[in-house]
């Protein structure tokens, strides 16, 4: 059963995505710029142990948000997910008429023929 609660959810699948991506991409562009701050100071001598312990934190903070982000499904992907289950194993839609077959074998041809000829 779907609560409102899933509804919120799904439409807001999307956004939530985009801003676990946002942050992981920002943090991943301020572990580069730390890492070549560190390879500097390193090569002036020196005391990096600071920022050693920072980039320790921000590469891993780093990968579990880009990690997050492109695992989250969308919102599309999530009625996928949701719904082709329910439908497949529907007894009235497994029972689809054969003229019905038909009309959608035809108008799947159509849409093969008509990416062929863009091609």
């Amino acid at each position: 059963m779907i609560t409102g609660f899933d509804i919120y959810l799904l439409t807001r699948a999307d956004y939530i995505q985009l801003v676990f991506l946002t942050f992981g991409t920002i943090s991943a562009i301020g572990s580069i710029i730390l890492a070549i701050i560190v390879g500097i100071n390193k090569s002036f001598g020196d005391d990096i142990s600071f920022e050693k312990k920072i980039l320790k934190w921000c590469v891993p903070i780093t990968l579990f948000l880009l990690l997050v982000g492109i695992l989250t499904p969308s919102s599309k992907e999530i009625a996928a997910i949701y719904l082709v289950p329910k439908i497949v194993n529907n007894e009235q839609v497994q029972q689809v008429p054969e003229n019905a077959m038909k009309v959608l074998n035809l108008k799947l041809q159509e849409w093969i023929k008509d990416l062929e000829e863009k091609k």
